[in-house]
């Protein structure tokens, strides 16, 4: 899922609107939304933690604070902080930066956030020698964790423990491969390309001109036209980011005359949904719930923050994703398939406003609880 392809595409979304949707796969929809609703606070906090953070030309955090290790949102829809040698004093200057909110915890953890960080450029070193699957920080278990393919493990495993004795690194070996979830190439519609169908993010603005947002990887190049289901032209691609070692994966497509952008979602099958912003850099554990054309709604939680990922296929490297483990929402498998890419993901606040999260970008099968389940 590209977490902050939004802000980086410069897509502005259309206030205003409220909020109709008709929830689909029953129970287990219903639970996620309980499970959203539940979370508002713990997110509130967690926005101002984040714009305390100096930002890079990205809009991600170019330093943290020497204590700090991160931070989820546990299954009591607390925001967890975590800090190396955490104080009573620190604790409390944390909390006041949250706000003063009652839902911010504090756990102990042994590696900061800015060391953790440091990994990113030893895994991409790695990567030009080895079959790397993908690699970032997992805050909640303040590690870093790198994904290889199995026949490079055991190598990889012995060349990691010769360099450190000691570190935050956690190997594991996978057999699978990141699939692109276009076939080679507006909100929740149908789109096409030459290369192939996918589905649109959201809809806003691009230096002053409508557009609307759609995957990078789902588009073989700039000033590639875009059509509907009809046949009919809607648009062309005018910036387009899926670069080695760039950050996101988005496509801006400005529309054609006689088309306009606004800030609805029309996915099949359900209400008008009105946008009322974007949310985007969720803590781990955020629940959310993404649309695609292929496989409709699905459901899940966020699981891990500020990953690269390797197509398998191109050997394209994307930055600046984040994963969550999905469900889908008529309990069948897969949650996300082919056609889903740059379909809205996103979370429902207490008010009832419609958050876009980010975009779909790729997908994964893992085993999961003894089954096989999807991580977008």
């Amino acid at each position: 899922m590209g977490g902050t392809g939004i802000a980086e595409a410069g897509m502005e979304a259309a206030a205003g609107g409220g909020f109709s949707f008709t929830v689909e796969g029953g129970a287990l929809a219903a639970a996620h939304d309980v499970k959203m609703l539940s979370q508002e606070k713990a997110l509130k906090a967690h926005a101002l933690l984040w714009e305390s953070f100096p930002k890079d030309e990205q809009g991600w955090p170019s330093s943290y604070p020497e204590d700090y290790a991160g931070c989820y949102i546990d299954d009591s829809s607390n925001l967890v902080i975590l800090l190396v040698n955490p104080t009573k004093e620190s604790k409390e200057a944390y909390r006041q930066l949250c706000g003063g909110s009652e839902k911010v915890m504090f756990q102990a953890a042994q590696y900061t956030m800015s060391e953790l960080e440091s990994y990113n450029e030893t895994a991409r070193k790695l990567a030009e020698e080895y079959e790397l699957v993908s690699w970032g920080v997992n805050e909640k278990n303040n590690s870093y964790i790198i994904r290889v393919k199995t026949e490079d493990y055991g190598e990889l495993s012995s060349q990691l423990n010769r360099t450190r004795s000691a570190s935050p690194v956690i190997l594991e070996a996978t057999d699978t491969s990141i699939e692109m979830t276009a076939s080679y190439i507006y909100g929740g519609q149908k789109c096409v390309s030459s290369t192939g169908s996918s589905t649109i993010g959201v809809g806003g603005t691009y230096n002053g001109k409508d557009a609307v947002l759609m995957a990078g990887h789902a588009v073989a190049r700039d000033n590639l036209n875009i059509y509907n289901s009809a046949n009919v032209k809607i648009g062309t691609v005018v910036k387009r980011q899926f670069d080695h070692w760039e950050a996101g994966d988005y496509a801006i497509v400005q529309l054609a005359s006689g088309y306009a952008s606004n800030n609805k979602l029309w996915p099949t099958g359900a209400s008008i949904i009105s946008v009322s912003g974007a949310n985007p850099n969720l803590p781990v554990g955020t629940a959310i719930r993404k649309y695609g054309i292929a496989t409709g709604y699905s459901y899940g939680t966020i699981e891990n923050m500020v990953v690269e990922m390797r197509d398998d296929t191109t050997g394209i490297t994307v930055r600046s994703m984040c994963s969550a483990l999905m469900t889908n929402s008529s309990s069948t498998v897969p949650a996300v398939w082919y056609g889903d890419s740059g379909g809205p993901v996103c979370r429902v606040t207490s008010d009832g406003k419609f958050m876009i999260a980010g975009t779909l970008a790729g997908r994964d099968r893992e085993l999961v609880e003894g089954k096989m389940q999807d991580v977008l």
